[in-house]
């Protein structure tokens, strides 16, 4: 049982696979991502990237981009522009636009990182301003002027970047590493969003490989293959602090670090990939009697993808929350499941 009261008062729902979208792909997709009106997928496939037309529950592939030397191992898509961005194990970024897909070229190259890149988050509401962060253990903030720059070098992890969290107003930044430290950074000024100060750091006992904002004051921790994912919030003073654990599926398997976390508010779920399953995690928030908020996380549904897919297993889910898109090391397949109330 969590340490989270849950309350069992909800409306039943699952992720439901659309057999007949099921796409074969050979090659790895360590990352993919929906555009946020479900009319646009991209997809890794080793070095390269598919674009797909998405309609009716289909992907439809147009385009096939070689893009990289090494493996594509991060992609998002702007909301408020044509553009996109991929990173990869060359350690480089490219910052490519959905208007020169039939040319295959970019905009520009980001350099800096030394290693791979494992996260890469656009500001929710200044979109010229961008994170990444690495297996050479830093945190760079990018700024878009007449060409992009690094703004700001966050170098106090000690060991890989593992997790990269932002939240939904982009006040908060939240980072997990396996140096077995997670970093909460607010702006410097509330101006803009280009320098970030260390408010807050916290010693863990096991590395986590996901890292997840879910409103100002709560965020969740997935150690790597544990059975229970770790649920922090504020105290009275504005510090985080453990407040309570949710019993997870996937705990003593095999994990990857890709595919991070993903919470949108639309539908309150958050999805949390650990060993060979996806956990499916409904969060709310309650006034109980004596007036003190009580946040409340509830699994609702598992996806195991079997001992075959050797954690080998990534993915996005549609800002509506309507879509969920995967792909795993077993059935070798791009899969579409659909949001299905019961």
């Amino acid at each position: 049982m969590s340490d989270i009261n849950i309350q069992q008062v909800r409306i039943p729902f699952s992720y439901e696979i659309i057999r007949e979208s099921s796409i074969k792909q050979n090659e790895y997709s360590s990352a993919i991502a929906i555009s946020k009106d479900n009319l646009l997928v991209l997809a890794t496939s080793d070095k390269a990237i598919k674009v797909y037309q998405f309609r009716l529950g289909k992907l439809k592939q147009f385009q096939h981009l070689n893009m990289f030397r090494k493996d594509a191992t991060a992609i998002s898509l702007f909301e408020k522009s044509s553009l996109f961005i991929t990173g990869s194990i060359d350690s480089t970024i490219r910052i490519s636009s959905t208007t020169l897909f039939s040319s295959a070229k970019y905009i520009q190259q980001l350099y800096g990182h030394t290693s791979w890149i494992s996260n890469l988050i656009i500001h929710p509401i200044d979109q010229d301003v961008l994170f990444s962060s690495s297996n050479d253990s830093q945190i760079r903030v990018w700024q878009k002027m007449q060409s992009w720059c690094c703004c700001q070098l966050i170098k106090e992890h000690k060991n890989d970047v593992k997790g990269l969290s932002i939240s939904k107003k982009g006040n908060q930044l939240l980072s997990c590493s396996e140096d077995l430290q997670i970093l909460i950074m607010e702006p410097v000024s509330s101006k803009n969003y280009l320098l970030w100060q260390i408010v807050q750091k916290i010693n863990v006992d096991y590395q986590g490989y996901r890292i997840c904002s879910i409103d100002d004051s709560i965020f969740t921790f997935q150690q790597d293959s544990q059975n229970q994912m770790q649920i922090y919030s504020k105290d009275e003073n504005g510090l985080y602090r453990k407040t309570g654990c949710l019993d997870v599926a996937g705990g003593g398997q095999s994990c990857d670090f890709l595919f991070p976390s993903i919470y949108h508010s639309s539908k309150q779920l958050l999805i949390v990939k650990n060993g060979y399953v996806i956990n499916i995690i409904r969060f709310c928030k309650e006034i109980p009697v004596n007036n003190q908020n009580t946040s409340q996380f509830l699994l609702e549904q598992v996806i195991d993808f079997g001992s075959n897919s050797y954690g080998h297993i990534w993915g996005t889910l549609s800002q509506d929350q309507e879509y969920l898109i995967t792909w795993d090391c077993d059935s070798q397949e791009i899969q579409i499941r659909k949001f299905q109330e019961q």
